[in-house]
Order: C-alpha cells, then sequence, then structure tokens
C-alpha cells in the first residue's frame, strides 16, 4: 500500500514540474541554465532534484516547493 501512496506522489511532483515549465515560457535548456544545473535535471527519467536544484528550480519558475511537493494547491508563492 505504502508504495502506491509513495508511487502517486512522485507522478504528482513530475506532473507539477512538467506543468511549472511549461508555465514559465521558458525552455527546459534556459531554466537548468539560470538554475545552475544540468538540463538532465528536468528529464523524468533521470530524476535527480536534490533540495539545492529544488530550491533554484522554484527561484527561476516562480513556483512554490509546497506545491510541487504537494504540500499546497496554490502554483505560485
Amino acid at each position: 500500500m505504502k508504495d502506491g501512496i509513495h508511487r502517486k506522489k512522485i507522478y504528482q511532483f513530475q506532473e507539477r514540474v512538467e506543468q511549472a515549465i511549461q508555465e514559465s515560457g521558458m525552455s527546459k535548456m534556459k531554466i537548468a541554465q539560470l538554475a545552475g544545473f544540468e538540463r538532465k535535471v528536468l528529464y523524468p527519467q533521470d530524476w535527480h532534484m536534490s533540495a539545492f536544484n529544488l530550491m533554484a528550480f522554484c527561484q527561476v519558475t516562480g513556483v512554490s516547493a509546497d506545491y510541487l511537493l504537494g504540500l499546497r494547491k496554490e502554483m505560485k508563492r
């Protein structure tokens, strides 16, 4: 049962990251460049979203980390 919940949270996180990317109007390459990490961080098959990367992603896109993590319903800070 816990695995199902865990997978659901991961899927929700991935969806929200993709939504934030789309709504930012920037390419994954541009976001990665501005955030200071490799572009592969933003591809679901190769998730490497460390706390630092999460913070940088949120700063660049203006999206709340709480939203990405499923702790809040509003996308923006």
